[in-house]
């Protein structure tokens, strides 16, 4: 039989996400500064589904009611940046 091989766990850490309306808004993986929402299924043209991501910055949450929460999700170094 044979063994599956060893992975590396991911680093994680506390970040500051937001929550509105029961909808939690985490801070991008790539992008700093910058905090994505759940994605929607959108049927195309093409048969092919799409999933646009939302994008919002803090002022723009806070401006709608969003509550700091913290939450743990891996290390990036756009989540570090401050």
């Amino acid at each position: 039989m044979e063994q599956m091989p060893e992975f590396e766990s991911p680093d994680f850490s506390q970040y500051k996400c937001y929550k509105m309306g029961g909808i939690l808004h985490i801070p991008h993986y790539t992008k700093p500064g910058v905090y994505v929402a759940p994605c929607i299924r959108i049927t195309n043209n093409f048969g092919r589904p799409d999933f646009p991501a939302r994008y919002f910055y803090k002022h723009e949450l806070l401006a709608m009611g969003a509550v700091e929460v913290m939450e743990t999700l891996w290390k990036t170094t756009a989540r570090d940046s401050k």
